[in-house]
């Protein structure tokens, strides 16, 4: 199988708990492999295969190796988890390009497990078109 060439893509800096997986669902059933929410394994799914994924998480030791494995038994690909974060806000910086004039960085913020009405739905249902366009 030939690998898919990264060079261009996106890289997407995704947080697990509440947006990917309900949120501390791990707390209450340690080691027990967690399911992903409806519409993250829609929008995660979409995700093309020349961008990069890079997970970000509070969770650390045994959490992590439960997150791994669920992860793998929803084949949901990924390239880094980033573990041991604390729990504030997180901030993407990024440069500007000077070879178009698309912008260069998006923040997200979504309501905790997709509670209805939430902007999951929008994920699924458009986020990477309108980034492709640059209209977010």
């Amino acid at each position: 199988m030939k690998a898919v060439s990264k060079a261009h893509g996106r890289t997407w800096f995704i947080d697990l708990d509440g947006t990917v997986f309900e949120h501390n669902r791990y707390k209450d059933h340690p080691g027990e492999l967690e399911r992903l929410l409806p519409h993250a394994l829609v929008f995660l799914r979409r995700i093309p295969d020349h961008d990069t994924i890079v997970f970000t998480t509070g969770r650390v030791g045994r959490d992590l190796r439960t997150t791994v494995a669920s992860l793998r038994k929803a084949r949901i690909r990924y390239d880094r988890i980033v573990g041991g974060l604390p729990n504030g806000v997180r901030i993407l910086i990024n440069d500007e390009k000077l070879h178009h004039i698309r912008r260069t960085a998006f923040a997200v913020t979504v309501s905790r497990n997709g509670r209805k009405g939430s902007v999951h739905r929008k994920l699924s249902a458009g986020l990477y078109k309108q980034i492709e366009s640059g209209r977010c």
